[in-house]
Formats: structure tokens, sequence, C-alpha cells
């Protein structure tokens, strides 16, 4: 498929002030580690979205 197709990587899933929300509303419950994150939100979206280290670590820096 191509990018014209919306399938080329260029769609983000959320857009990065709705990630740090996301992030947030996940460490209420508990502190977690980055790959305890990583796995709570692949857990909440049910595997439909699976965050990968390289948003998940930037995005708990910048807190």
């Amino acid at each position: 498929m191509t990018s014209q197709d919306g399938f080329g990587g260029t769609h983000h899933f959320l857009a990065k002030g709705d990630f740090t929300g996301l992030l947030l509303v996940v460490l209420r419950e508990k502190p977690m580690h980055g790959y305890e994150v990583m796995k709570a939100l692949e857990e909440r979206f049910h595997g439909f979205y699976k965050p990968s280290p390289g948003a998940i670590y930037p995005a708990l820096r910048s807190l």
C-alpha cells in the first residue's frame, strides 16, 4: 500500500497533546516504568494501538 492509501506511516493514531494526556491518565493509576506504560496502553486499546518505545520514552522525559 502507498501513503496515498493512508497506510504509508504518515498518519498518527494520536496527536502529541492527546498522547501526553493519555500517559498522564495511565500514570495516575500507579507509578510505572516505560515498559509498563506501553503494556497498559496496549491493554487499554485491546491491542489496536501499541505505542513504540520511540513514542513512550521521549514523551515520559518531557513530563
